[in-house]
């Protein structure tokens, strides 16, 4: 649609309670922490051990408030209300995500729970797919 918002995230999080621990992030692992519920479907109730982490609750928390921010302004920064308060996770603020542009140099937010969530390149987010990718064979 043209005049709206678009901003691009990849969710990079193994739970520590997985019940198939070998199994890395998948399509829609994100599920449980948007709505809050690490049991909301089988795959996320697998994914999650049926149970968030205290960082898991955070992460959780930030990306929850993030998703509904965005619904009520266009934007996930913020406050719902308009407002500019950070969002904790860990041990430092949700970062400002920035509007995706498209392209290796577009910037997209990497979304962890063991680590500080960080804003990357597309580019760099493909690398260190292909890196870890090659280190495992």
């Amino acid at each position: 649609a043209n005049g709206v918002s678009v901003h691009s995230y990849r969710f990079d999080h193994h739970s520590v309670n997985s019940l198939l621990p070998e199994l890395n992030s998948t399509h829609t692992s994100e599920l449980p922490y948007i709505f809050g519920d690490p049991t909301s479907y089988w795959q996320s109730a697998v994914l999650t051990g049926g149970a968030f982490s205290a960082d898991e609750e955070e992460l959780s928390s930030s990306m929850m408030h993030a998703w509904t921010t965005f619904a009520a302004t266009g934007s996930p920064n913020g406050s719902a209300k308009g407002g500019a308060d950070d969002v904790v996770i860990r041990d430092g603020a949700w970062p400002e995500w920035p509007q995706y542009m498209g392209g290796d140099d577009a910037q997209v937010l990497h979304i962890k729970a063991e680590e500080v969530t960080e804003v990357v390149s597309h580019g760099t987010i493909k690398l260190r797919t292909c890196e870890a990718f090659w280190e495992e064979i």
